[in-house]
């Protein structure tokens, strides 16, 4: 370190006396010496340095707890001593080792109460200025820095003076320290557990506060929400039903940046805080409006009722920001525009359960309706043309992996609800999307995962059924389902059931197919016996289905399998005999008659069952051929007749 000059070795040398009144005169003098931006907040210059070895931590403590002021040398205002102890610590801000010292990081709770004494009232704005900036060059230092301010409940108290901050003859200085307070909620709340009641506490203030300004104060409040709406999501405690009082105040201030003229990165941010809103409170969010009645008009660019205004800014960004980004995913996307890109698929897949849930979808006009699945058809086009690019994609780069998951989920989604649109380009999805899980082991089973929601229609109809079979479809579903992926979800169970069950009865199967279903078949009971009746009904419908086909290929499928097949249909309705209704266990034991083999088994299962009904038919449909067939029809007559 430099050798001090003359006239600031003098002042250290006051500065390092043994009375404070020595002290304050060096401290006068140093503001002679040393050019003022040397000495200014935050400042890097090492002569700072020199001055604090030569002050110390115990003389600014002093400071910090006197009370009253002296007269400055050239003026004749009052300079507190607790002003000039902060204003000295927060000129110390610029090094790093001093603000990462313990004695500073002890001085929060000292400065918080200075704080809330003094309610802002005679505080003056340097003061505040300089409180502010220690504050945040102590929580963006370490870590105990942010621990101490969060124990001292300094968080809800910034939270409260946000929203009541002095007006200043400057209002660049208010935002300034506006801005402050906002970063150093949001930089504390990002390395702390979820925060507790008290703080969310300050949600209805901050909510306020986004809602009514229309400044950068707004687009910066939208990070910090955010965070705080994140911290909700992880403690659902949190939120209340019905909707908080705050809930309307983000939804106005979210609408007005998405339907003004601002930058991309302030309306993606508050999409993703739509995102995290419609998460925690569901799509009718977008129709709680906190404009005041006499407020309600027709929006001018919609057409449409206000209360709906957020609504449809929502659906036609997600088309526009739906477009742009697959266009540059050709290329590449950065993290944030990828979490841009999830939030629409997540605002969607929202969308999509509301119209489906909501009796007539009651925040919407017919209107209006219209107009939303006219979006979503455009939102899926273009979702669709990015998958089905994928197909002969090279690139397997893990960010489009990511995407590729999150486009399939949503295409799932909205299958199992929309099936009438598109059908050649749901067609070439479902192709491109069987092809990618059946050459890219890693993408296998998360994409079968997402397929799965719209297995049901997509085996139903004909084209689509056509293309899953011809693209290898259903060893792919079975294959991942015999990996153990059911026992993580009984979902799983059913929907494998309803597409090998679609397969075998909407069509004539193949005897790939039936063998595909002979082979996972003991699963199907397996999993079927824990997984309640309901599943033990559709897995005895499924292999009753199957014992039907297979029957019909005893040249290539052999006795054994088929008695083998049998006897699991017969375990499987003995499971479901209490749930099958009378028809269909008729039909059951019927089909089973017809196999060779089954009387002794069939003897037992009617004994296990209540079933009587129909007995006349079940009779009707045995084959007499041998005597043991006699002796076995003679006891299943005297069982069905009591």
């Amino acid at each position: 370190m430099e050798e001090p000059s003359p006239a600031l070795a003098k002042c250290l040398q006051l500065l390092q006396g043994p009375t404070d009144s020595e002290r304050f005169v060096g401290l006068l003098l140093i503001t002679k010496v040393v050019p003022s931006e040397a000495l200014a907040p935050g400042s890097a210059d090492p002569t700072l340095r020199q001055i604090f070895d030569a002050i110390g931590f115990d003389f600014i403590d002093r400071l910090l707890r006197t009370q009253g002021g002296m007269p400055e040398a050239d003026t004749t205002d009052d300079v507190s001593y607790r002003g000039m102890g902060i204003s000295i610590l927060a000129a110390f801000c610029g090094d790093l080792e001093l603000v990462q010292h313990s004695n500073m990081t002890s001085k929060i709770p000292m400065l918080l109460s200075i704080l809330s004494e003094d309610k802002l009232g005679g505080m003056t704005t340097y003061e505040l200025e300089d409180i502010l900036s220690i504050i945040a060059a102590v929580v963006a230092g370490s870590d105990s820095g942010v621990q101490v301010l969060y124990e001292a409940d300094g968080l809800r108290l910034l939270a409260s003076i946000l929203a009541t901050l002095p007006p200043s003859t400057d209002s660049i200085v208010t935002s300034a320290m506006e801005t402050r307070v906002i970063s150093i909620l949001e930089h504390a709340l990002h390395r702390l557990p979820p925060p507790d009641p008290a703080i969310l506490s300050s949600l209805p203030a901050l909510a306020a506060i986004f809602a009514h300004r229309d400044d950068t104060i707004k687009f910066e409040l939208t990070s910090l929400l955010a965070v705080l709406l994140t911290a909700i999501q992880t403690s659902p405690s949190s939120t209340t039903s019905p909707r908080p009082a705050w809930a309307p105040l983000i939804n106005s201030g979210v609408a007005s940046i998405l339907g003004s003229r601002t930058g991309e990165k302030q309306r993606n941010n508050a999409l993703l805080l739509a995102g995290l809103m419609v998460d925690i409170f569901g799509f009718e969010w977008c129709f709680d409006s906190a404009l005041p009645s006499q407020q309600a008009k027709v929006d001018d660019a919609l057409h449409l009722p206000s209360s709906s205004r957020l609504a449809f800014l929502i659906v036609h960004i997600i088309r526009v920001e739906v477009q742009v980004l697959f266009h540059e995913a050709s290329v590449s996307l950065s993290e944030y525009k990828q979490s841009v890109l999830v939030a629409c698929f997540h605002l969607t897949a929202w969308l999509i359960d509301y119209l489906s849930a909501a009796e007539d979808a009651a925040g919407l006009s017919y209107e209006g309706l219209i107009k939303v699945q006219g979006a979503l058809v455009d939102i899926f086009t273009t979702l669709m043309e990015f998958i089905s690019l994928q197909k002969n994609e090279e690139d397997a780069s893990p960010f489009k992996s990511v995407i590729l998951l999150e486009a399939a989920k949503l295409w799932g989604k909205w299958l199992a609800e929309e099936t009438a649109a598109l059908r050649r380009e749901v067609c070439q999805t479902l192709d491109a999307l069987l092809h990618i899980a059946a050459h890219r082991p890693d993408m296998c089973t998360p994409l079968v995962r997402a397929i799965l929601p719209a297995i049901d229609p997509l085996t139903a109809e004909d084209d689509t059924r056509a293309t899953f079979l011809d693209a290898g479809g259903l060893p792919l579903i079975l294959g991942v389902y015999t990996k153990g992926v059911a026992g993580e979800d009984s979902g799983v169970l059913d929907q494998c059931m309803t597409c090998l069950l679609n397969l075998l009865i909407m069509d004539t199967p193949s005897e790939g197919t039936i063998l595909c279903g002979i082979e996972v078949l003991p699963l199907l009971v397996q999993q079927a016996g824990c997984s309640g009746p309901y599943s033990s009904l559709r897995a005895a419908t499924t292999a009753l289905a199957l014992l039907n086909h297979a029957s019909k290929h005893k040249r290539t499928i052999s006795n054994d399998m088929l008695c083998s097949l049998g006897n699991a249909v017969l375990g499987l309705c003995c499971e479901a005999s209490c749930d099958l209704d009378d028809d269909l266990w008729t039909l059951c034991i019927s089909q089973l008659v017809g196999c060779a083999g089954q009387y002794e088994a069939l003897h037992d299962t009617l004994q296990r069952s209540t079933k009587t009904k129909n007995t006349g038919i079940i009779l009707a449909s045995l084959t007499l051929r041998t005597d043991t067939a006699r002796q076995n029809h003679r006891a299943l007559y005297s069982l069905l007749n009591g």
